[in-house]
């Protein structure tokens, strides 16, 4: 089975929604000092979690030069990227 790469700079909401869910089951865990320096709400050891539309607002907004890839096999995304070019 071969990988398929997709690149793009402004993501559709659909590939945004995968991409939130991919991350959210894959990435991140909070640790102690988010407890510490952000409230009770954070959970140490309980994933990260992004919505599509914090995804969307916050790290690859539309006025922005973003870069999308994600990668598939067979059918199934095995990996994201995602990077924003922020300018003063």
């Amino acid at each position: 089975m071969d990988n398929v790469y997709f690149c793009s700079k402004h993501p559709s909401d659909e590939q945004l929604s995968e991409a939130a869910r991919f991350f959210s089951a894959n990435y991140g865990v909070w640790g102690q000092s988010a407890v510490e320096n952000m409230g009770p709400a954070m959970k140490a050891r309980a994933r990260v979690k992004i919505s599509p539309k914090l995804l969307r607002k916050k790290i690859l907004p539309e006025s922005r030069d973003n870069t999308f890839i994600s990668v598939t096999r067979g059918g199934n995304l095995i990996g994201i990227l995602f990077a924003t070019k922020w300018t003063q």
